[in-house]
């Protein structure tokens, strides 16, 4: 995988800047991995509370690449993760996941670590 999640923060003098030193060392780690004049597509987005499209991106593709290694189909590897990540909602009419597109970015955000965890697990190492 040749990808990479970091953030940047806007100075009014300096423009657009890595957010904090492990921003920059994880930006320093992924142009290690490029080729000379290779072209890098990005994605930006103003963070507020609420989980990002990076986030949703990333886990689907964790997701993805989890699910074909080990047989689950995606929504059986969804739910896996769900359980596993606590993103449950208990009804009357029983146990419900929620829905990642109405998770925070910290829910989220601990759903790709459980991604990662299972992933080691089942020999899959995934990042």
């Amino acid at each position: 995988m040749n990808n990479a999640i970091f953030k940047f923060r806007f100075d009014k003098k300096k423009g657009i800047v890595p957010a904090t030193d492990a921003d920059i060392i994880t930006i320093e780690m992924f142009k290690a991995r490029c080729e000379p004049n290779q072209i890098i597509e990005c994605y930006m987005e103003i963070e507020d509370e609420h989980s990002t499209r990076i986030q949703q991106n990333k886990l689907y593709k964790l997701l993805r690449e989890l699910s074909m290694h080990t047989g689950f189909t995606l929504s059986e590897m969804k739910a896996i993760i769900k359980k596993e990540a606590g993103l449950v909602v208990h009804h009357k009419s029983g146990i419900q996941f929620k829905s990642f597109s109405e998770c925070t970015k910290s829910e989220l955000s601990y759903a790709i670590q459980t991604c990662i965890n299972v992933g080691m697990t089942a020999d899959c190492h995934i990042y």
